[in-house]
């Protein structure tokens, strides 16, 4: 009598796909096991959103940020915040979905992201009343009007109260910092035949989906780049490569080496990407040197090219993916300290601390313009923008573990 293959998963808490296991003695395929929760992906989306909120507001300031307070790697590196969401995102996807794609197909696949859909659709849609209500009492009280929320009213104007309301549900307009939401929703859409894909044809899918992405940066795809009017700040053509390699990462059975030189290699590249993105231009803006033309090469990488996402952010990325993956263990005693777990709370309620940032960040806008603090005002509020993240999440993970105890407290035998 036959048994089933024993499964071990990778360094990456990878499983190979059901074709790849083969069917157990009575002909079915055995069920992928659960894998423990990787701490990895809660913390880096959590870092994600702070970092993401961290830089909107300073973004506020526009010129006016003192050159220390560039924290992110939107200043320092070739890639965004957005970018570790995204491919985070992704594997979370892979995990989840992917589990339900083993145990109930397909369908059930299409049926569970469609469901996910219309969660962050309330939620965009939720955070959009929220806001316009906020901007309103605001207004009530004599506060200026930021850039934000003078663009805003601009929709207010053309559209009418309701009108704008109308016009948002069906994405004729997407105001500033709503954009990740749609693009995601996008990226849920096409998950159940990315897993489909990498679940039977790997190479194939993820030759399909880089094919597009080269053709959209040949030039290809205007038209559906537009759709949206104003078109989303992330092409979410381009950027959906980034969404199918975090799936990728934790659904295809390979390994990912420790390699002394190659984690070297990827260090020096970083620093020498972050000396010659922040280092050198901050040195010249000093007048502390005159470089010679050839150092004006690294502007070409700079953010204006971000919507579109360049084959050299892709490739960064992926370096600096790979020293992640090698450098930070789920068995590490890093995720034991209070800080980090905190993070990783808000990473786990992901979709509550982003629509909570976007709140904060317009109120920001408004605070600014009206008090006219400058960068130490906008540190402030980040500070109490954090408090609040941290508050919610808490809220939010208490409220989920009541839950969990009133199901498992049912389930009990009289």
């Amino acid at each position: 009598m036959q048994t089933a293959p024993q499964i071990i998963a990778n360094e990456t808490g990878c499983f190979p796909p059901q074709s790849v296991r083969g069917p157990t003695a009575d002909g079915s395929f055995a069920a992928r096991p659960k894998a423990p929760r990787d701490p990895r992906i809660d913390f880096f989306r959590g870092l994600a959103l702070v970092i993401i909120l961290y830089d909107h507001v300073l973004e506020r300031l526009d010129s006016s940020v003192p050159f220390l307070l560039h924290l992110t790697p939107y200043h320092w590196g070739l890639f965004c915040a957005a970018s570790i969401f995204i491919f985070v995102s992704g594997q979370a996807y892979g995990i989840v979905y992917g589990r339900v794609l083993d145990q109930k197909g397909f369908s059930s696949t299409v049926a569970r992201s469609a469901r996910r859909i219309g969660s962050l659709y309330v939620a965009n849609f939720a955070t959009m009343m929220a806001l316009v209500m906020l901007i309103h009492i605001l207004r009530g009280t004599g506060l200026a009007a930021g850039p934000l929320n003078s663009r805003l009213l601009g929709y207010e104007t053309t559209y009418g109260h309701l009108g704008t309301f109308f016009a948002f549900a069906r994405f004729a307009i997407v105001p500033d910092l709503f954009d990740i939401l749609p693009m995601y929703m996008l990226f849920v859409c096409i998950g159940p035949f990315a897993l489909w894909g990498l679940a039977r044809r790997p190479l194939m899918t993820l030759a399909v989906s880089t094919g597009i992405y080269c053709l959209r940066r040949a030039g290809f795809f205007d038209a559906a780049s537009v759709m949206l009017d104003p078109p989303l700040y992330l092409n979410p053509i381009p950027w959906h490569l980034i969404f199918v390699m975090g799936i990728a990462v934790r659904r295809l059975p390979f390994r990912i080496e420790r390699n002394k030189f190659l984690i070297g290699a990827a260090i020096t590249i970083v620093i020498l990407v972050a000396f010659l993105k922040a280092g050198l231009p901050g040195l010249v803006t000093s007048g502390l040197i005159n470089p010679p033309s050839w150092w004006s090469i690294p502007l070409l990488w700079r953010e204006s090219l971000r919507p579109e996402l360049p084959l050299v952010r892709v490739l960064y990325f992926a370096l600096v993916a790979y020293l992640g993956a090698t450098l930070i263990t789920q068995e590490s005693p890093f995720w034991t300290y209070k800080p980090v777990k905190a993070v990783m709370r808000l990473g786990r309620h992901s979709l509550l601390t982003f629509c909570s940032g976007i709140l904060i960040t317009w109120v920001t806008d408004v605070m600014l313009a009206h008090f006219h603090a400058g960068w130490p005002g906008a540190l402030v509020a980040i500070a109490v923008g954090g408090v609040i993240f941290w508050v919610l999440s808490l809220a939010a993970e208490n409220y989920k573990q009541r839950q969990s105890r009133s199901r498992n407290f049912g389930k009990l035998p009289l």
